[in-house]
C-alpha cells in the first residue's frame, strides 16, 4: 500500500509526486467448517487510544474471502468482521482474536467478547504488513409462529432479536400465516419480542413491553434463547389482541374565490 500525493498542479511546470508507505493489513475470511472463502463480509479496523476505540476504516471481502486495509498512523488497533451494509451474513462474527460478537454492526466492538475484554490489541508500526485471518462459524436460526389471543395467526408483525441489554440485533416480519424466521443468530443468547399494530409488543415469556416500547421491556423477566451454531430452534408466541377504534374520516373540499 502507498498513499500518493501530487503537488504543483499549475498550468505549467513539473508534476511532483511523493509517496508514503502505509501500514497494511491483509487476510482472508473463511467458514470454519470447511475453509471456504466468504464473499461480501465487512472487515472493520479500529484505533485504540487512551482506553477507547475509534472506528478507522473498513472494507469488504472479495469473491474468495480476501480483504485488504491500510492506515498511516502507528498505533494499537483492533479488527472485527461484520455484516456488509444491509446484507446480513449467516455467520457468527468475530473480533480478533476469536472473540465472538453478538451483532453484525461494523462500528461496534462492545458486542464482542464479554466483560471488559472485547478484542486482542494489535500493535502496528509504519511501515509494516500484517496478515490476520478469520474463520467464522455458521450461525444458528430461530423460527416460529405468532398466534393471536383472539385466535388465528398474526400477520405483518415485527419479530426482533435483542442482546443482553435489549439492543436490537436483527428483525423480520411474519407472513400471512404468522410464520417467521431469523438467520444469523449468535450463540451468545438472545431475547425475542414480537408485536403488530393490533397486537401487544410481547417479550418471549409472555411479558408485555409497557406502551409497546422495547426500550422499557423487562428483559430480566424474559426467557433468553441460546441457539448453538448450525442449528435451528423453534419459538412460538401468543400475542394479546388489543382493542382499537376504527373510523372513517371525510375531508370536505372548498373552493375559495377572491374578488
Amino acid at each position: 500500500f502507498w498513499y500518493v500525493r501530487a503537488d504543483n498542479l499549475g498550468d505549467a511546470g513539473d508534476l511532483v509526486v511523493s509517496a508514503l508507505r502505509a501500514i497494511a493489513i491483509t487476510g482472508r475470511v473463511t467458514r470454519a467448517a470447511d475453509g471456504t472463502g466468504v464473499a461480501n463480509v465487512r472487515v472493520a479496523l479500529f484505533r485504540n487510544e487512551f482506553g477507547s476505540v475509534y472506528f478507522t476504516t473498513d472494507t469488504a471481502t472479495d469473491g474468495n474471502g480476501n480483504y485488504a486495509l491500510s492506515t498511516t498512523l502507528s498505533a494499537t488497533y483492533a479488527i472485527r468482521t461484520a455484516d456488509n451494509f444491509s446484507q446480513a451474513a449467516n455467520l457468527v462474527h468475530q473480533a480478533y482474536d476469536g472473540f465472538r460478537c453478538s451483532d453484525g454492526s461494523y462500528f461496534n466492538l462492545s458486542s464482542c467478547g464479554s466483560g471488559s475484554t472485547n478484542f486482542t490489541p494489535i500493535a502496528l508500526t509504519d511501515p509494516t504488513t500484517r496478515t490476520i485471518d478469520f474463520a467464522l462459524d455458521v450461525a444458528g436460526s430461530i423460527a416460529g409462529t405468532l398466534t393471536s389471543s383472539a385466535g388465528g395467526p398474526v400477520a405483518a408483525a415485527t419479530v426482533s432479536l435483542h442482546g443482553a441489554n435489549g439492543q436490537q440485533l436483527r428483525n423480520t416480519t411474519s407472513d400471512a400465516l404468522g410464520r417467521w424466521r431469523i438467520d444469523g443468530v449468535p450463540p451468545t443468547g438472545v431475547y425475542i419480542t414480537a408485536g403488530s399494530a393490533d397486537h401487544a409488543r410481547t417479550l418471549h415469556s409472555g411479558v408485555e413491553c409497557p406502551n409497546g416500547d422495547t426500550y422499557y421491556c423487562p428483559w430480566a423477566s424474559g426467557t433468553q434463547v441460546t441457539v448453538p451454531v448450525e442449528t435451528l430452534q423453534r419459538v412460538d408466541m401468543t400475542l394479546r389482541r388489543q382493542q382499537f377504534v376504527e373510523g372513517l374520516s371525510t375531508v370536505a373540499l372548498f373552493t375559495l374565490r377572491m374578488y
